[in-house]
């Protein structure tokens, strides 16, 4: 008895089911298989990751401006330089820390995302198709690479988040985008620590869509992935505490300060002073990390 051709199936290596539907969808041969299993294998990936991912974000966001804004001033009282004028509203910290629950929700399921982006790695190593969405995919969960590269990644982290956050900060600051979204930050004139993530919802998806832009052209661990970006979040919450702590932030850049200056200020290092004096004048100081775009820009202006 002679065989019989058998029609080959669609290949569904590239995202592993996540349930038995997904399983099955995978395992037929209909011509949206593939389809289903990247729907179910995202899915999936991004309900489990979700609360993990939740619960770091959380637990940094809100350790770090509990400690910046009730421990270290407790302690410090008397070496403290405040940068501020003007008094805080009363309830402002309570508002500020409810209202950065929405931003932790939105960067969490960023962080989910790119959990699923690994899985999408991983599944077209261990199939015989190249190309496609997986090929572009950076991120991932292989060897972490020795301290060389891992500074490399830092620097280079350190330079496209704050290309990334001084040109969306001015996006932020046109009329219609501001009067609609940034306003809510901006009701902080005089902020604190848990004014970091309180912003709207929509400019937490503008502001922390990079942690996925870099995962398509940046070769990245995962675990340096979600470290790097657990860090940022402390420097939103420190560069809004109230009182200088540059150059002392526990950074690349603080260090290089400390070692080129002793100690004083980098006048290319944004301070917390920078960025009170943006939530006062409005219109100045949009960088993050370093005062290079606003120099180039004229959007900076000199210490008081």
């Amino acid at each position: 008895m002679e065989p019989r051709d058998v029609a080959p199936r669609p290949h569904a290596a590239s995202f592993p089911p996540s349930s038995p539907g997904a399983a099955h969808a995978c395992s037929t041969g209909v011509r949206d298989a593939s389809d289903a299993c990247a729907l179910e294998s995202f899915v999936g990936t991004v309900f489990r990751s979700f609360p993990v991912a939740f619960f770091q974000a959380a637990i940094v966001y809100y350790g770090a401006a509990v400690f910046l804004h009730y421990v270290v001033p407790f302690f410090m009282r008397r070496n403290l330089a405040s940068v501020q004028k003007g008094r805080r509203e009363e309830n402002q910290v309570r508002r500020e820390a409810l209202a950065s629950l929405g931003p932790l929700f939105v960067k969490s399921v960023i962080w989910s995302v790119v959990d699923w982006l690994v899985v999408v790695r991983k599944s077209q190593q261990g199939s015989h198709e190249g190309g496609g969405f997986a090929s572009w995919v950076t991120v991932h969960d292989g060897e972490m690479g020795g301290i060389a590269s891992l500074v490399g990644t830092v620097v280079l982290l350190d330079v496209l988040h704050d290309t990334w956050f001084y040109w969306t900060h001015r996006l932020l600051h046109m009329k219609v985008l501001y009067r609609r979204v940034h306003s809510m930050h901006h009701e902080s004139r005089v902020p604190t620590a848990f004014t970091g993530y309180s912003f709207h919802v929509l400019e937490a998806i503008i502001v922390f869509f990079n942690e996925i832009l870099v995962c398509f052209f940046l070769p990245i661990h995962t675990r340096v992935h979600r470290y790097y970006h657990m860090y940022t979040t402390v420097i939103h919450c420190g560069g809004h505490a109230g009182y200088e702590i540059a150059p002392y932030v526990p950074s690349l850049q603080g260090l290089c300060s400390l070692l080129l200056t002793k100690g004083k200020v980098n006048g290319y290092l944004t301070t917390v002073e920078h960025h009170d004096l943006h939530h006062q004048m409005n219109t100045v100081h949009f960088g993050l990390y370093f005062q290079i775009w606003d120099r180039l820009m004229g959007t900076g202006v000199r210490h008081r």
